[in-house]
């Protein structure tokens, strides 16, 4: 796909605000060279300040949470910054060995 290409989730509605998740697969930005994957929370279509508690983790490939991959954060989503979250999720070569099956 390339450096800052990404793949967005459906909408999911929570505390009555739509939202998507957006994932880098190479990384949002040039900076971190193709090493990590990048994970965003972004506020869809609306013009109002937004202030949200939200986090990422992954599943292993028993479905159980890795307990080293959480990563959580809170920020005010305006309209000049609709999205926001990790540049430097997870590596991306340790992602790809040990938490993707089957190309899923």
């Amino acid at each position: 796909m390339g450096i800052g290409n990404w793949i967005i989730s459906p909408k999911i509605r929570v505390g009555q605000h739509d939202w998507a998740i957006k994932y880098f697969p190479q990384g949002k930005e040039e900076d971190h060279n193709d090493k990590y994957v990048s994970i965003f929370l972004e506020l869809q279509r609306e013009y109002v300040d937004v202030t949200a508690e939200f986090g990422f983790e992954l599943l292993d490939k028993h479905g159980i949470v890795a307990p080293t991959t959480l990563k959580s954060l809170v920020h005010t989503f305006t309209f000049k910054a609709i999205d926001w979250g990790f540049f430097n999720f997870f590596e991306r070569t340790k992602l790809e060995q040990t938490y993707i099956k089957d190309d899923c």
